[in-house]
């Protein structure tokens, strides 16, 4: 009798720790369409977010120090063009479209319940990753891992104060 109270209360010691364990990593995700396999916890700690104004480029500078221009160009329904090229060899670019797609499930006291129903959100250059979300007609926000990335509005030789980012990063 006393091995099998042992076993049941190990069982379920156990089967409370992996809820807890899921628990973490859900409330851990950053993204509403993310899933375990594809979920960075290194870029959901330590990310922070930029905002950036449609029709005005930015400049995503990567631990090398190449520079990447890129742009982003309202489309049609809530979609966003972006386009992107190496400063240095505009021959090296890119672009695609961003754009979010998610589906009312629910409204509780913390607000509306969403589920993702196929948005675009990341946005990879050259090894770099970056995601966007919509902030508005006008403008919206990229959100990536410091370490990696720098942002700025304008470009590294055009910067006063010596090649410092003209606007920091906004924590998220």
């Amino acid at each position: 009798m006393k091995k099998n109270s042992i076993f049941v209360g190990g069982f379920f010691c156990g089967v409370i720790a992996l809820l807890a364990f899921q628990q973490l990593q859900l409330r851990l995700l950053p993204y509403r369409h993310a899933t375990p396999g594809n979920f960075d916890v290194r870029f959901a700690t330590k990310r922070v977010s930029f905002k950036v104004d449609y029709n005005q480029p930015v400049f995503l500078i990567d631990k090398s120090g190449t520079q990447f221009k890129l742009e982003f160009i309202p489309a049609s329904n809530g979609r966003i063009d972006y386009s992107w090229s190496a400063v240095t060899e505009p021959s090296r670019k890119g672009s695609g479209t961003v754009f979010e797609n998610y589906e009312t499930v629910g409204k509780t006291h913390d607000g509306v319940k969403v589920k993702d129903v196929g948005s675009q959100l990341k946005i990879e250059i050259e090894g770099l990753q970056i995601e966007w979300s919509s902030g508005g007609q006008s403008s919206g926000y990229v959100y990536f891992h410091p370490d990696d990335i720098t942002i700025t509005q304008t470009p590294i030789g055009e910067q006063a104060g010596g090649g410092q980012p003209a606007t920091r990063p906004e924590s998220k």
